[in-house]
């Protein structure tokens, strides 16, 4: 993928998480999703931030340092927390090699090399943009299911009072034009 210039993309799904762990809490292994209860959706939730972990503490990006990630229909509450947690496992090992080697460098600065976040409609996309940079941000929708909007370009009113024009531009359009070879 690093090689052919494609992104690869991350979408929300079942990665088997209420069958794995929900039912060690008691939880039904496969309920149907009107009947996901809040804790086994709470487990399903950390599949994400598991998965970005294993990519970046088993050096994915120390073989393929130019691979692209998106996180798609993901939110982006749990990036902050989860850069901090990535930077103390890394400190705590002290140098212990995973399967891919010794974690070279700060992780939570390759998170934010490595991957382009999509933020809900109810989360803060300035909030995530300070932190990540506003070139790692992208404008999502996906109505008619609930994280989407009915009027998907509501979404540029989150940033246009709040930051300038040409950032507003790399949310809403630049950022994925030109991770997929458009003009931004």
């Amino acid at each position: 993928m690093q090689e052919a210039g494609v992104a690869v993309a991350f979408h929300t799904g079942d990665a088997g998480y209420h069958e794995l762990w929900g039912v060690q809490w008691g939880e039904a292994a496969r309920p149907p999703l009107q009947y996901t209860s809040p804790f086994n959706n709470y487990i399903a939730a950390t599949s994400t931030e598991d998965t970005f972990a294993n990519l970046i503490l088993n050096n994915l990006f120390e073989r393929f340092p130019r691979l692209r990630i998106l996180s798609i229909e993901n939110g982006v509450g749990w990036v902050a927390p989860l850069l901090k947690r990535l930077d103390k496992v890394a400190f705590m090992t002290r140098g212990q090699a995973g399967l891919g080697g010794k974690v070279e460098g700060r992780p939570s600065e390759t998170f934010k090399r490595n991957f382009w976040l999509c933020p809900f409609f109810e989360e803060d996309p300035v909030e995530i943009a300070e932190l990540m940079g506003y070139d790692k941000v992208l404008f999502g929708s996906d109505w008619p299911h609930p994280e989407g909007l009915d009027e998907p370009l509501r979404f540029a009113d989150k940033l246009v009072d709040r930051v300038p024009p040409a950032e507003t531009r790399k949310v809403m359009r630049g950022n994925i034009a030109e991770l997929i070879g458009l003009q931004p």
